[in-house]
């Protein structure tokens, strides 16, 4: 059986040095770092962009937190080239709304003004200890080395998608196989959403930024098949 093509889309504010997880899948997949790219400025575009990582009709799709949705986005575009796609830590809707946990709007509001008014790496340092919650690690930061091309219009931008977009609907309606990963002790991303579609597992003695590697790799050699 031929291996599928893997891409990794990662999420806001980190890249892949951000934990070992993330690195691991760095060095075995293409990884994208939505941070360092214009083409990110909405879905779109993303779609154009990411369609040059596809391979023939053999492609499966992780992403993690905001990645996700241009995961799921990026499924809908091109349905008959996605075999599957991964949410690791991800949503179809990141803010709290009507029967559906996420983001209350007012902290979400919080974290947009805080990047306005700081620098960008002083931002990264409070976003970092943020999603680490509980086992923030205030060292962390200095070693993931942002690229060059992160501006705070970008990442300010990539906020603004995350509490306007909605893909419910879009992900309800994707022929590709879907599966979610989530972590016990994630403050971003609960696991008590309903199942909109696909496998869901849950990963123990997580949070949304350091996952248990051991417990995560597991889920993802039985998904990938590889």
């Amino acid at each position: 059986m031929q291996k599928p093509n893997i891409i990794v889309i990662g999420g806001f504010g980190v890249n892949q040095y951000a934990a070992p997880w993330l690195y691991e899948l760095s060095k075995n997949y293409k990884f994208i770092d939505i941070n360092c790219h214009n083409n990110f400025i909405n879905f779109e575009a993303s779609a154009v962009f990411l369609e040059d990582y596809l391979v023939d009709k053999n492609n499966i799709v992780l992403g993690y937190s905001l990645g996700g949705m241009f995961a799921i986005n990026l499924a809908h575009a091109f349905p008959k080239r996605i075999k599957k796609i991964g949410l690791i830590n991800s949503s179809a809707k990141f803010i709290q709304a009507a029967n559906w946990h996420g983001i209350n709007f007012s902290d979400w509001n919080y974290l947009r003004r805080r990047l306005i008014d700081s620098s960008i790496n002083r931002f990264m340092n409070y976003f970092i200890n943020l999603i680490s919650y509980p086992k923030s690690d205030r060292v962390l930061f200095r070693s993931i080395n942002y690229c060059s091309e992160v501006t705070k219009e970008h990442l300010i931008n990539l906020l603004d998608l995350l509490s306007n977009s909605d893909l419910r609907q879009m992900l309800n309606e994707l022929d590709s196989e879907v599966f979610s990963i989530y972590s016990s002790e994630d403050n971003l991303v609960p696991s008590t959403n309903p199942n909109i579609l696909g496998k869901r597992y849950v990963l123990s003695n997580s949070n949304h930024l350091k996952l248990d590697t051991t417990e995560l790799f597991k889920i993802l050699k039985a998904e990938l098949i590889c």
